[in-house]
This record gives structure tokens, C-alpha cells and sequence, in this order.
């Protein structure tokens, strides 16, 4: 039986640039959580979320966003600066939502956190009043080791 290697060790072996930058491998992986209870919400609203910011140069691995049928016409997720940076408006009218972003958005779309301090994410609706139901965010991310 003959050994393959994966692309991180075949450039390891040979000496190359591995694509995972130096400062994160062997980095820290931590999660965010938390919770909005919408009783209502007007269209245009921004809900600021967590106990704290992504710190500078955090990369996301994952999110889950999880929401009652709570008949929200346009959703966004993303940050402080670009409410829409991680994932364009959704619609849950009539139905509960799930949405997820599982091994990515650093490998797809590029996404690092970088600017400043760090980055404040929000959830933002672009659609009309948003009635009662429960949202659950969840971020997972690596940090320099």
C-alpha cells in the first residue's frame, strides 16, 4: 500500500509555502453564541451580536444562523462595516430558517477579519417587521496560535 499525501504535506515535503498562513497553524480555535428574542422589529434594524468582536486577523471557519418562522422578509448577516458581508439577505416567511456556512468562508470567499481592533457582526433586516421568534447565531473561528 502506497502512501498520498494531502496538499499541506506534499508542500511541507518538498519545502514549498503551505497555503495555510505560518500565524495560524497550530492557531486557537474559538465559538461565539448568542441569542435575539424578536418580539417585533422594525425593517432597517440592526441586531449587534456577541459579547465581544472577532479579533484582528480572526478567520472564520463556520457559522449557523437558526431562526423561528418569525416572518422576516430579508435577513443579512456580516459586520458593523458590511451587514451583508457574510451572507445576502434570506427570507423566512412562513418557515423556520437554517443557514450555515460550514469549511469556509476563508477557503471560498477570502473573508478575514483584519481591519483595526477587530470587527463587530450583526444580523440586519432589509425587509418589513420582523414578528416575535427566536434567532440563534453561532461563529466559529480561528485565532493566532
Amino acid at each position: 500500500m502506497a502512501n498520498v499525501y494531502g496538499v499541506n504535506r506534499t508542500l511541507k515535503r518538498t519545502g514549498t509555502v503551505n497555503t495555510i498562513e505560518p500565524e495560524l497553524q497550530g492557531g486557537v480555535i474559538k465559538t461565539l453564541i448568542d441569542v435575539y428574542e424578536c418580539d417585533s422589529l422594525a425593517a432597517d434594524s440592526t441586531i449587534v451580536l456577541f459579547g465581544q468582536d472577532l479579533p484582528a486577523e480572526a478567520r472564520i471557519i463556520d457559522w449557523v444562523i437558526d431562526a423561528d418562522a418569525n416572518d422576516i422578509s430579508g435577513l443579512t448577516f456580516g459586520t458593523s462595516d458590511s451587514a451583508a458581508s457574510l451572507m445576502a439577505a434570506v427570507d423566512n416567511t412562513g418557515a423556520d430558517m437554517f443557514c450555515m456556512k460550514i469549511n469556509g468562508v476563508a477557503a471560498t470567499a477570502g473573508h478575514e477579519i483584519v481591519a483595526g481592533s477587530g470587527q463587530t457582526l450583526v444580523l440586519h433586516t432589509t425587509g418589513g417587521t420582523v414578528g416575535l421568534g427566536t434567532i440563534t447565531v453561532i461563529v466559529t473561528y480561528v485565532t493566532k496560535g
